[in-house]
């Protein structure tokens, strides 16, 4: 990520509905409240945060300068890593491995996977999110340096292959499909205009009635799954 949007996402992580959406959406599905935890790409750290409230975590980011943030205004132990060279930790080291929004990324996400699998105790859970549909592909995955968006069957079989036990793979996001299909096919280059993080951003009301309609999600995904979304959640576990 460019310096510019890297400032955006610590800006906004603290305030934007999505990431605070994203974050819960975790939390809902972690099957246990302690024990280590690795998340892949921190972002500005508040996820890695609120997990340090019960677990052992540690932070891995391609770019020193989340590192040096994280570490700073949480205290949470990071390490400048990139991750297509592979995890710099032992055989069953973690009880949880998170990466969400960032296996895109990645160019070689196969074999990321069998590092993430290897990193794992045996029963370890793994929580994953990608964006959705190929698509929904725009200028701003461009910007934002993905390799790919994702398909259903390809991400399920994708994470299967790597002997992973599926317990949960879903769309998610569902609220904002249908607007962002439409202007990213009827607008389209206009949308170069301002960063993803800012064109989507809203005040206080927005924030309560969107986390609403979040919850109202989240409580479904107990349940069920849902059938399309601008994203994809998968919570696997070691076999």
């Amino acid at each position: 990520m460019d310096q510019a949007l890297l400032k955006d996402f610590f800006e906004e992580e603290n305030t934007h509905w999505w990431h605070s959406a994203k974050r819960k959406m975790i939390r809902t599905f972690l099957p246990q409240a302690q024990g280590r935890a690795l998340v892949l790409g921190i972002g500005g750290g508040l996820l890695c945060h609120e997990l340090a409230k019960t677990f052992e975590v540690t932070g891995v980011d391609i770019a020193t300068e989340a590192c040096k943030h994280v570490k700073s205004a949480y205290g949470i132990d990071t390490l400048v890593c990139d991750l297509e060279r592979g995890l710099p930790f032992a055989t069953e080291k973690f009880d949880v491995i998170i990466i969400a929004d960032v296996l895109e990324h990645v160019h070689r996400d196969k074999e990321l996977l069998t590092e993430i699998r290897r990193c794992l105790v045996p029963g370890g859970s793994l929580f994953l999110t990608v964006p959705a549909y190929a698509h929904m592909w725009s200028y701003w995955d461009e910007r934002l340096h993905h390799c790919r968006r994702y398909e259903y069957e390809d991400l399920k079989s994708l994470i299967a292959a790597q002997d992973f036990s599926i317990k949960k793979i879903t769309f998610f996001n569902a609220l904002l499909y249908p607007a962002a299909f439409l202007r990213r096919k009827i607008f389209g280059d206009k949308e170069k205009e301002t960063s993803d993080f800012k064109m989507s951003q809203g005040g206080g009301l927005v924030n309560t009635l969107i986390g609403f309609y979040y919850r109202t999600e989240r409580g479904w995904l107990r349940w069920g799954d849902i059938p399309f979304g601008l994203s994809l959640f998968v919570h696997a576990e070691k076999s």
